[in-house]
């Protein structure tokens, strides 16, 4: 299921995206009675306004969101908060923060209305807020309430209503991003103990719902849980930046010095295997890659950030995909594959569907594996929504269950374009379907991808040459009566480029792909 995060519904039918979810860093504070959320450390940990009592279900953004994106033909994904706090409702219908001028005057950066971000001007963070300042507590039977009113507004996960629910986002960032809610982090212990309770309360309210667990932020989260990355003792949190090697995976060791992943697998099993019920179908994995280069003018990039076409940076772009399923990719430069840190930050972890994949099955095998939040390099440029294509074609090549990207704006940018070619290539409705079938390329600049559905293949041929076109002849395994072509080319605009169907040769397809283009074939 190829997907992304509050895509709109003009977006989603445009380009066939099969799954959206409501999710990211304010989802976790989301309070479903008074529609409003909190932006923690992202926004002077400011609650949003707040809608008032008796507010029709309708009228509010969970509402709109689930009903938006169903009505536009995707299924949904929608995040449950499942930690200790969400979002303060004000009685005048005004707006509460954490960090409020008021209390803590001296803070090295405010909104110009009365909120600080948390940090004093000294840059020492501020500590022991009161939480229930902007905040209330969160619970199992306040989150029940809201799965009870989706399923009775929607229907059940086994007719037309919200098939897949999520236990958070990225719990091992709740001590940065809502430090007002959770300073001192959690432990593996408590993130499983989380998503049992909360996981037991979806299937008890809808057992045909799929429950997405973890939502990892990324490998730290993997490997270990919060206290694996600060000193013992009471205060060790207020200290996690300043950690001695010897003083990391406290709590991993405990766990029998396994990643904190396997150890949040084994639990779910056991649960599974105590009470007969599976609770966690679904584990999520984010990733933003951590890898790093140079470009041609000699100045080291975030490989997978937003950059212009460079040379030098492009070409370890392209390259930089093959983490996903490569194991003989090393990167230039990434903190992950540093000595100290590459036993359990990069070994375990790559090539990373396949890792992480054979992870899951010897500790909790039929779970499926998510990544929910990604991100690819250049996405609002022309090479970016290349390679964006290529990746895509991993996906279906590592057979990963769902993958929903950060952010997919509009038409006007290229990285919708790759999605369209996957999942409205004609604007009819045509998806690259089926199952997929082992490719290869004679060409080093020629990436391939394919599938079959009940003899008729759908390939997708990206050319990562700037310059040369390439001639193609794609051997099928079943002979095609036609074949018709849709192109991602930089000289054709912001759109795909349909050729006419074509008569074909029994199982072969000549054509050429033009220079650093993306070329869906398209057989009959």
């Amino acid at each position: 299921m190829f997907g992304s995060n509050f895509m709109s519904p003009e977006s989603i039918k445009a380009t066939g995206t099969t799954i959206n979810r409501w999710g990211g860093n304010t989802t976790s504070m989301y309070n479903w009675k008074n529609d409003l959320d909190n932006k923690g450390n992202d926004w002077f940990f400011l609650d949003d306004f707040s809608k008032p009592d008796g507010t029709a279900e309708t009228e509010k953004n969970y509402y709109k969101f689930i009903k938006d994106t169903l009505g536009a033909g995707a299924a949904v994904n929608f995040t449950i908060p499942i930690g200790p706090y969400i979002a303060k409702a004000h009685p005048s219908g005004g707006r509460y923060c954490s960090f409020p001028l008021k209390t803590y005057p001296d803070q090295d950066k405010s909104d110009g209305q009365g909120c600080g971000n948390g940090v004093k001007s000294n840059k020492e963070k501020i500590w022991d807020n009161d939480p229930n300042v902007s905040l209330i507590p969160n619970s199992v039977e306040f989150q029940k309430g809201l799965v009870e009113t989706i399923k009775k507004s929607f229907g059940g996960a086994g007719g037309k209503g919200v098939r897949f629910y999520s236990m958070d986002n990225e719990p091992q960032l709740w001590m940065e991003n809502h430090r007002d809610a959770v300073p001192k982090g959690i432990t593996a212990d408590e993130l499983i103990e989380l998503n049992i309770k909360y996981a037991t309360m979806v299937k008890s309210v809808d057992p045909d719902a799929k429950v997405i667990g973890f939502a990892a932020w990324g490998l730290k989260e993997l490997a270990g849980s919060n206290y694996d990355y600060m000193p013992a003792g009471p205060d060790g949190y207020k200290r996690w930046d300043k950690v001695k090697p010897e003083e990391r995976w406290t709590d991993r060791k405990k766990h029998g010095d396994q990643p904190q992943l396997v150890t949040f697998l084994k639990a779910m099993k056991k649960f599974e295997e105590k009470t007969g019920k599976r609770l966690i179908d679904v584990v999520d994995v984010h990733w933003y890659p951590e890898l790093y280069g140079k470009d041609s003018k000699g100045e080291t990039r975030r490989i997978s950030e937003e950059f212009a076409y460079d040379p030098v940076l492009a070409a370890k772009q392209w390259d930089s995909i093959r983490e996903w399923y490569d194991g003989s990719y090393v990167a230039e430069e990434s903190w992950t594959a540093a000595p100290e840190v590459k036993k359990y930050l990069w070994d375990a972890y790559h090539p990373i569907i396949p890792a992480i994949k054979k992870m899951i099955e010897e500790a909790y095998p039929g779970t499926k594996l998510a990544i929910n939040e990604y991100q690819t390099p250049s996405h609002n440029h022309h090479h970016g929504a290349l390679i964006r294509a290529a990746v895509l074609g991993i996906f279906m090549q590592e057979d990963l269950y769902m993958a929903q990207n950060w952010y997919q704006g509009d038409s006007s940018q290229p990285a919708y374009w790759a999605q369209k070619l996957y999942g409205n290539y004609d604007g009819k409705g045509g998806k690259v379907r089926g199952k997929f079938v082992k490719t290869t390329s004679s060409h080093k600049d020629l990436l391939t991808y394919a599938t079959d559905n009940a003899g008729k293949e759908d390939v997708i041929l990206v050319n990562k040459n700037i310059s040369a076109p390439i001639t193609v002849t794609i051997k099928l395994p079943h002979a095609a009566k036609s074949f018709q072509t849709f192109t991602l080319s930089e000289g054709a605009g912001q759109r795909l480029f349909e050729t006419p169907t074509e008569v074909a040769k029994g199982q072969d397809i000549s054509l050429q792909v033009p220079a650093y283009s993306a070329v869906l074939v398209v057989t009959q």
